[in-house]
């Protein structure tokens, strides 16, 4: 990152530009490409018109049956959080009655599992329920993005699908560029800022020890 803060270039095809996130990311995709060539990495803009034009879905099973994926279980726990915060919203909004007896159930809930019985508590949520996520952005205060929709069904441990999708199209991948486009170029601003102040203070300290010595 100081490389890039202090000279942000980049030769692609015997010609120097400056460097860009999407330079940045196809680091991170190459590696990605090398340590699991099973699975493939896309840009989604780069993919056909037509695959965008009826949308894109992107379907990953967090646990299924026995099998949970543990490349994502870092993950659980946050997600089972905004889990347990919609569900309390839910209830507020059409279970009020029953919404002391859902808190309580909850406050016993560390993990996916125990929300299955939690199912029960409504009619409409005893076959299991899907929960939408929203990005606040970062570049834009007040507005928000499309994020993901969480998906639990089933009636026992061992047999539920813990899942999460993402359905892309070709305006949402342009928000999201749009948004990581601003925060690199802010991040860039303050990391050339900072290698700035880092080089003034240690050529100020070093003029600081040459008059030292000469007193």
């Amino acid at each position: 990152m100081q490389r890039t803060w202090s000279n942000s270039k980049v030769r692609v095809n015997g010609k120097t530009r400056q460097l860009q996130w999407r330079d940045m990311f196809d680091i991170a995709v190459k590696w990605r490409r090398i340590a699991d060539p099973d699975q493939p990495v896309l840009w989604l803009d780069q993919m056909p018109a037509r695959s965008l034009s009826r949308g894109f879905n992107n379907h990953i099973n967090l646990i299924r049956g026995q099998i949970i994926n543990i490349r994502y279980l870092e993950y659980f726990s946050s997600i089972l959080s905004f889990v347990k915060e919609r569900i309390l919203v839910y209830h507020g909004a059409y279970n009020p009655r029953g919404l002391q007896d859902v808190k309580q159930a909850l406050e016993d809930v560390n993990k996916v599992e125990d929300l299955l019985p939690i199912m029960k508590f409504n009619s409409k949520t005893r076959d299991g329920f899907t929960v939408n996520s929203k990005v606040p952005s970062l570049k834009d205060p007040g507005k928000e993005y499309d994020g993901f929709t969480i998906t639990i069904t089933g009636d026992r441990v061992g047999n539920m699908l813990f899942s999460v999708e993402t359905q892309t199209t070709d305006e949402r991948t342009q928000q999201y560029q749009s948004e990581i486009e601003a925060l690199y170029k802010d991040l860039t601003a303050k990391g050339k800022a900072l290698m700035l102040s880092t080089e003034l203070g240690v050529r100020l300290t070093s003029v600081c020890l040459s008059v030292s010595v000469l007193l």
